[in-house]
């Protein structure tokens, strides 16, 4: 009976792998959140809305955005009309109430930032929680970290290669008064090469998926 072997691509490792323990990750973000005082960045926006109950999603033209943060609770976000750059809407947040003016509807919008209903359309957009609420706080009690590996493809230039990427998965879990029950509060994910963050899922009180973070390209300004 023939038979037919074929060579598999095999992954390539990293050459550096390095290992903490999940306190050691917790200080490094705690680090990178005493480091930032403020931002002041030009971005560019997206807005999508999800029906997970249709299975559709609608995605939303790209357009500029500028967005001001300062510690410990501002925050403001401009965006503007594409082409014509003038003004889509300007949000301003002291961390507990907010303001969103709209000048083509000549309609300003105050309320609470705690979502007290959620609706069935979900949008997705760059969340506040990700940039100014701390990486840590007293009343999470849990943290554990799971050491997980992947694969991925080398892209267009090594589309032949395959990688393995290491990664701690830190996952910190806060506990309901009066029960042993753990719900989710933040699920980070490293790159176990150089130990930076690349996702970040962020939950709310109940412990539902509300916010979704990918960070990417780091960089050092000299201000």
């Amino acid at each position: 009976m023939p038979v037919d072997t074929r060579r598999l691509p095999i992954p390539k490792p990293p050459s550096i792998t390095r290992t903490v323990t999940p306190g050691e990750l917790v200080e490094r973000l705690n680090q990178s959140w005493a480091a930032l005082d403020s931002l002041n960045a030009t971005v560019e926006l997206q807005a999508s809305v999800l029906k997970t109950a249709e299975g559709t999603a609608r995605d939303y033209t790209t357009f500029r955005g500028h967005i001001l943060i300062r510690k410990p609770e501002m925050l403001r976000v401009l965006g503007q009309v594409p082409v014509l750059g003038t003004r889509m809407f300007d949000m301003a947040s002291d961390g507990k109430n907010f303001t969103l003016f709209v000048p083509s509807k000549s309609l300003a919008v105050k309320g609470a930032n705690d979502l007290k209903k959620k609706s069935p359309a979900r949008s997705r957009t760059c969340g506040r929680d990700s940039f100014l609420t701390p990486w840590w706080c007293a009343d999470w009690n849990r943290t554990t970290c799971m050491r997980w590996w992947r694969i991925r493809n080398g892209g267009r230039r090594a589309r032949k290669h395959l990688f393995t990427v290491p990664e701690y998965v830190l996952s910190i879990s806060r506990r309901k008064p009066g029960t042993n029950e753990l719900t989710p509060v933040r699920v980070v994910t490293f790159r176990r090469d150089d130990l930076m963050p690349y996702q970040q899922d962020i939950y709310d009180s109940a412990g539902n998926l509300e916010t979704q973070v990918d960070y990417a390209n780091y960089q050092d300004f000299d201000l």
